[in-house]
Formats: structure tokens, sequence, C-alpha cells
């Protein structure tokens, strides 16, 4: 079974509890609303997996029930406009019986990354903010996505979350907060207050980790391909 911790489940809990060696960027409530997903969905709707180390990307092209280790997943339009990704019933939800449970569905908001000026137009990146659909009031995490090939896109490269060290690293950004530790020397949390904040964030993201997205697509979590509707 892949671990789960770099996927958005247990991003979005770590987040939460505050828990975890790299801080993410976060926020306390949400920034983005249904009518920021300006321009045509980036993204076909229907089962996902997540293939890696442990599942070969051919499970896409397979009928029936699909391996829990490929993680399936469905991502669909919610009746209010937002997205909705929710793990089919026979993925686990934890990695071991000491650990907690991750929920099974989130909600998502996708977000063109760049200010899109035609209502028509694709952006060349997009970032999510997510949350898991129950409750409604937790921490808010983001993502970055890359759409790869036709839009809407049957294959997208993703970061889970957005690293406070590489959105930093070129100097503070306006609507995002650094925490740091006593000695000033370790990032501890940042948080969003504007989307213009996150906005830049997941560019600079994109900077740091693109290469690194595209050169390994087998790196567990970093890339979803389409099964079927």
């Amino acid at each position: 079974m892949p671990r789960l911790l770099p996927l958005i489940a247990l991003a979005a809990a770590t987040l939460a509890l505050g828990l975890g060696g790299c801080a993410s960027l976060s926020a306390d409530a949400p920034l983005f609303a249904v009518a920021d997903q300006v321009g045509p969905a980036p993204l076909e709707e229907g089962v996902w997996i997540w293939p890696g180390e442990h599942c070969s990307a051919r499970n896409a092209k397979r009928r029936g029930r699909l391996p829990a280790k490929c993680l399936p997943g469905e991502l669909r339009r919610s009746a209010d406009g937002a997205w909705t990704f929710r793990f089919q019933d026979h993925v686990p939800l934890r990695e071991s019986a000491d650990e907690p449970e991750m929920p099974r569905a989130y909600r998502l908001i996708i977000a063109p990354a760049t200010h899109v000026r035609a209502a028509d137009a694709f952006a060349p990146l997009y970032v999510a903010e997510y949350a898991p659909a129950e409750p409604t009031d937790t921490v808010q995490s983001y993502a970055l996505i890359v759409p790869v090939g036709t839009l809407p896109a049957r294959e997208f490269r993703i970061e889970t979350t957005l690293s406070c060290t590489a959105i930093d690293r070129e100097g503070p950004i306006e609507g995002i907060t650094i925490t740091r530790n006593e000695s000033g020397e370790t990032i501890t949390a940042c948080k969003a207050t504007t989307q213009d904040g996150v906005r830049e964030a997941a560019r600079r993201a994109a900077i740091e980790g693109l290469n690194g997205m595209l050169a390994n697509p087998n790196e567990e979590g970093a890339r979803l391909l389409f099964v079927r509707p």
C-alpha cells in the first residue's frame, strides 16, 4: 500500500493539527469562492488514480474495481459549482491502526493561479483551496495543479502542499504571514489572508518545484490520471 501522507487527504489533516516537519501554506478561513473559478473547467470529471511506484499507470485503462493501492477517487463538480474529491469506499483511511482516520471526501475551489481575463480561457496553472468536506469550518490548505495535455485535462501534476520555505525564498509576499521559531532560523507556519497572496505563493511554488513534478511523474502523490467518467 502506498504511503498516503503525500496526498491531499493527510496533508489537510496534518495542517489542521499543526503537525509535520515541513510547514505549508494554510488559511484560517476560505479565501476563494465558486465565482473565483474563472474560465472553463480545467479537469475532466470522473474517476482518477494516483500512479506511482505502487500503482502502474496502466491501471488507468482498467475496467471494473480499481486497486486500493492506486487510491482511486471521484473528482466532480458539486451542485453549488465547487469541486469534490472523494476516495472510493475500498480505499483505506489510515496507514496503520495507531493513526487517526483521514476524511474520505474533500471540497475544493480550483481557481487560476494567474488572472485570466477571458471567461472562456484556460490558465496554465491552477491553485486549489481545499479542506475536508465535513466539518466545513476547518483550516484551508492549498495545492498547485498543472494540467497536462488538451484541456479539460485527463492528466495533471500536483503539489499537494505549498512549502512555506519555498514561497518565502524570494522575500515577503503581501497577504502571507510567516512565523518563525525563537532563533528566527526556521519557519514554523505561514498563513494566507488574501487571494493574491495565495496566487503569488503558487507561482513561486511552481518555479521551485515544476521541474521535479515533470521530471518525476512516478513520484508518489505527484500525478493523477483520469480513468473514466
